[in-house]
């Protein structure tokens, strides 16, 4: 049974990522993915076959708005990371971000939700 995953990267290759329901990794309890270049819907899909998921550590270079939308993780914590004690991320944002919009989520990211 796979408890622990480190991913280095996932990364595009004309496959995507879907929802499979039939292939679920239940008994994963801490994942730890370096970057994820895929848009966050795909990331969604990606962590909804880990239903059991204790420790969540991302660390990603921004390719998606979505990635730093305080309201978009909020949801999939609380729809689908039920059992989730830990969520460590660090984001890097090169064209996609404005310091406004960094700070303003950073701050809503500080008080929890």
């Amino acid at each position: 049974m796979l408890k622990y995953l480190n991913i280095k990267t996932i990364t595009r290759d004309k496959q995507s990522i879907k929802n499979d329901t039939t292939h679920r990794a239940i008994h994963l309890k801490q994942l730890i993915i370096d970057q994820f270049r895929y848009p966050f819907d795909a990331f969604a899909d990606f962590v909804k076959q880990t239903p059991n998921l204790r420790s969540l550590t991302f660390t990603n270079t921004i390719n998606d708005q979505k990635f730093i939308n305080l309201n978009e993780w909020e949801n999939l914590i609380n729809s689908s990371l039920l059992n989730l004690n830990i969520f460590k991320f660090k984001l890097t944002c090169f064209r996609l971000c404005h310091h406004d919009i960094i700070l303003y989520n950073y701050n809503r990211f500080q008080n929890g939700f």
